[in-house]
């Protein structure tokens, strides 16, 4: 988690305890006036990171942008070595590589979209 923190992502909020599913969650996030880039921590026992999914959140495209992608790339890289993944990111592109998977979603209300990495 210490590599996370040095993107620049914060805690949110520290571990939660589950309330019914077992599954302790935690966040890291930045935020870029509207925008932001979350960093989803998942595990059966706190401390120990299990699953990680980071997104970014485009309320306001046009408006810091950059900032936002950049962080999401340190983010991605921290997480997930795999060629061509910067490029995608660059790209705003859909990208697999192994079990991880990197989407382009827009949001249901039609404006705003965001970028999501997965692992599974």
């Amino acid at each position: 988690m210490s590599q996370l923190r040095a993107t620049g992502l914060r805690t949110d909020s520290p571990w939660r305890q589950p309330n019914f599913d077992g599954i302790w969650s935690a966040a890291l996030r930045s935020t870029f006036g509207e925008n932001k880039v979350t960093c989803f921590l998942e595990s059966k026992s706190p401390g120990i990171v299990e699953a990680v999914e980071p997104e970014t959140k485009i309320h306001r495209p046009g408006r810091g942008e950059v900032d936002v992608f950049l962080a999401f790339a340190q983010v991605a890289q921290v997480l997930c070595k795999e060629p061509g993944l910067p490029e995608a990111i660059e790209a705003q592109a859909d990208w697999t590589s192994g079990k991880w998977r990197l989407m382009r979603e827009p949001f249901a209300t039609g404006s705003g979209y965001g970028l999501v990495l997965r692992y599974r």
